[in-house]
């Protein structure tokens, strides 16, 4: 049935979560990601199962920071809009190792 699929993702339970488990499991042996995310009110959550052989890459080693976001900006590329990008600027009064590339996880929004 999922066959054709790298990722299905489930997007409120709307049954008993002991099926989404079943449905996990069936996806697993046949190498197909999870991703299960739901809104509850004021929080919500995500729970991703990439497989067994998932890997996540920390290109420095070092221990992950918190920063103070001041702003965050949409830089349109006039000549080719599909080169724009986003950027985020740090509270001046701390500043952030970050370089390009780097994965960043936004909390507290």
């Amino acid at each position: 049935m999922f066959s054709k699929y790298h990722v299905v993702v489930f997007t409120e339970i709307h049954t008993n979560i002991n099926d989404i488990i079943a449905w996990n499991k069936v996806l697993r042996e046949k190498n197909i990601s999870t991703i299960l995310t739901q809104t509850l009110g004021l929080y919500g959550y995500v729970f991703c199962d990439f497989g067994d052989e998932f890997k996540i890459h920390d290109t420095d080693g070092e221990r992950t920071n918190n920063f103070i976001v001041s702003d965050i900006e949409k830089e349109v590329n006039a000549e080719d809009p599909s080169k724009s990008h986003i950027v985020v600027f740090c509270h001046e009064d701390k500043w952030h190792t970050f370089s390009d590339e780097s994965f960043v996880k936004f909390r507290e929004l």
